[in-house]
């Protein structure tokens, strides 16, 4: 994706076409890390809820 002159990535896990509706999560790392930092978190999340994690 990019925007205003800069790239970025964005990964995400979310639910199969014609799925019961889940909780989305934005997962947004700080300066100095990237998004490996949240891989953890973001495994987690997407068991029960759409994950989008910016990078």
């Amino acid at each position: 994706m990019e925007f205003g002159g800069l790239t970025g990535r964005l990964y995400t896990s979310v639910a199969a076409a014609g799925s019961p509706p889940r909780p989305a999560y934005v997962l947004l790392h700080g300066i100095g890390v990237s998004h490996r930092y949240l891989a953890r978190l973001h495994h987690e999340l997407a068991l029960a809820a759409d994950v989008y994690t910016f990078d």
